[in-house]
């Protein structure tokens, strides 16, 4: 395993960090087995904090990690491409990176087939703009990113969940790939001919948005480097970010009346909510649990998150005078 871990050392040794992402860089990695964990200071015995390949907090330092079953099967080039996609995510954390998706909004993606139609038709398109070049590439990114906005009307925050996942995972699974053809051109058309494939089949793979984000994430943003075009959806995402700070501002500046107290969100209208920075502004309503009573609460309602992705909130402000704690009924609701 050791003698893996320097190759990988001495690969990484070509990789472009600075191209891929202004100030993005090589970082401490380590791989490892069921009972041992190799770092560049020595081996340490395996424990939980290694599970799975991501990337971790390690005695403060984010560092990337790989499983490894047997360093002789192992593929030191495709292995150092993987860490350089865990590393990127090391990055996203030393950075402050905080749009990450709600991968059980994810879970409960809409099953519409009109909107899988669509981004079907968008996979196509992205393929074929990935396989072309010049004036060709740029009218076909333009009918992509046409279509993801048709296709935002009907879906609502489901589509920002897709772009976030796109931002966290396809921008990492880009530099993964930016990393594996420096490494080894061959490998890499290899691995894109596997990626077009997918974009273009609707199999069961497809429905899995968040595992489509890798590759449409890393494909477009190929397609744009090798365009040298910004990356519109990256703009597009944090516009809208800016649009939901500036509705959340907009409640607050109407002296709503603020109530503290320790509350568990027990029912909601996913399709109008929004959430910036811990706070959600509940448009239609909410339904707070407190103890053994439940409150309902006509919107606008903003709530105060314990912690990010919590339905812990320690208070709420509303401008409902007729807004008072008094037990939700029990008809016509949809708890969550």
């Amino acid at each position: 395993m050791r003698s893996l871990y320097e190759k990988i050392e001495s690969l990484l040794e070509n990789v472009p960090f600075e191209e891929i992402c202004p100030g993005f860089g090589r970082c401490e990695f380590g791989i490892y087995d069921s009972v041992h964990v190799w770092l560049s200071q020595g081996v340490i015995p395996w424990d939980n904090r290694f599970m799975g390949n991501t990337a971790i907090d390690f005695e403060g330092e984010y560092i990337a990690i790989f499983y490894v079953e047997d360093p002789q099967q192992a593929d030191a080039e495709l292995l150092t491409a993987d860490l350089v996609h865990e590393m990127f995510h090391a990055y996203q954390m030393r950075s402050g990176e905080s749009r990450y998706p709600d991968d059980f909004k994810l879970l409960s993606y809409p099953q519409n087939a009109e909107n899988h139609r669509l981004r079907f038709t968008e996979n196509q398109l992205l393929a074929e703009a990935y396989s072309e070049t010049g004036e060709r590439r740029g009218a076909l990114l333009a009918a992509f990113r046409a279509l993801r906005r048709q296709r935002a009307k009907g879906l609502g925050d489901y589509l920002e969940q897709e772009l976030m996942a796109e931002h966290i995972e396809g921008r990492a699974e880009y530099a993964g790939c930016r990393a594996l053809r420096a490494i080894n051109p061959h490998k890499f058309e290899e691995k894109m001919g596997r990626y077009l494939k997918v974009l273009r089949a609707p199999d069961q793979a497809f429905l899995d948005i968040r595992r489509t984000a890798y590759i449409t994430g890393a494909v477009y943003g190929l397609a744009c480097v090798d365009s040298a075009e910004e990356d519109p959806l990256q703009v597009e995402l944090e516009k809208y970010r800016q649009r939901r700070a500036g509705q959340i501002e907009e409640f607050l500046s109407q002296n709503p009346v603020e109530k503290k107290g320790e509350y568990r969100i027990c029912g909601y209208d996913p399709m109008n909510m929004i959430e910036y920075h811990r706070r959600i502004l509940c448009t239609h309503f909410v339904i707070l649990q407190k103890g053994q009573d439940r409150l309902f609460l006509n919107g606008p309602v903003l709530l105060e998150q314990k912690e990010e992705g919590s339905r812990e909130v320690t208070g709420y402000w509303t401008l409902k005078s007729d807004n008072r704690e008094n037990p939700a009924a029990e008809s016509g609701i949809e708890s969550a």
